[in-house]
């Protein structure tokens, strides 16, 4: 179009500058062709520069939204590392509440057979020293998964002595016989020495145990010792703890009291 406009243009030019007689009526007419070609150019010349800017806003408008995708892209990346992140927590977790879970079956398991040894072993005892239970001279008690037998002082020792009498090595050796072959069930075999709290009296006694001190720590050897040796106990079980009057069960004030402290305590420990 612009094309025909310049040559329209050129041949009217051309008339003019050669010399050529043009009739009024002519030019008239080519002016007309050419304003009308003018026109008509500049005219679809504006409906270029429309479409020019529709095509850049349209443009602009499909950067923005690119810009927008890229955002939303980078967010949904960083939810996808973040979802990542929680699902690797979730599986440690897991493993962890696993792990958890099979302690605790080890130790209910344990507990069970820590229990059944426990029953059993009492079981034995009481069975072996049934008549000595039965008279209170023994009492067998269970605590947290430990046996304790507590012995009053006259079932194994005389007043003031430490050595064991023939009624106590008999109840010994009936225990002894219950312990010996049960390392996995009670391992550990303690034996405490108390007493009351009338101090020693003065005298050959008093010699030999100068204080409650001698005396319970005396008690509790003698009975370990008898253990060992007579009842085939392996010394690597046996310990000994001694409290003098120091740890009573019952009051120093009245005679049945005091015979209440004056015991011997054998821990049984699995």
């Amino acid at each position: 179009m612009y094309r025909m406009v310049l040559m329209t243009a050129f041949m009217v030019l051309g008339l003019v500058f050669s010399g050529c007689v043009v009739s009024k009526s002519t030019y008239m007419a080519l002016e007309k062709d050419f304003q009308d070609q003018l026109a008509q150019s500049n005219q679809q010349l504006n409906e270029f520069k429309k479409q020019i800017e529709r095509l850049e806003v349209e443009l602009n408008k499909s950067k923005t939204n690119f810009s927008g995708l890229e955002v939303e892209k980078r967010k949904l990346e960083t939810e996808k590392l973040q979802l990542s992140s929680n699902i690797d927590n979730i599986k440690d977790n897991i493993e962890q509440l696993k792990d958890d879970l099979q302690r605790k079956q080890t130790i209910i398991t344990t507990q069970k057979k820590v229990i059944a040894q426990v029953n059993e072993t009492k079981k034995n005892i009481e069975h072996s020293l049934k008549k000595q239970i039965a008279s209170q001279e023994i009492k067998l008690e269970e605590m947290e998964g430990k046996l304790k037998l507590t012995f009053v002082d006259k079932i194994l020792f005389n007043s003031g002595s430490a050595d064991l009498n023939v009624k106590g090595k008999e109840a010994l050796l009936q225990i002894a016989d219950t312990l010996r072959n049960q390392t996995q069930n009670y391992n550990n075999i303690r034996v405490e020495g108390h007493t009351d709290n009338i101090p020693i009296a003065d005298g050959p006694i008093k010699k030999i145990f100068p204080s409650n001190w001698e005396l319970s720590s005396a008690r509790a050897i003698s009975v370990i010792r008898f253990l060992e040796v007579e009842g085939g106990i392996d010394p690597t079980r046996l310990c000994i703890s001694a409290y003098s009057y120091y740890r009573p069960v019952d009051t120093n004030d009245t005679p049945e009291g005091r015979s209440q402290n004056r015991r011997i305590e054998i821990i049984l420990t699995p």
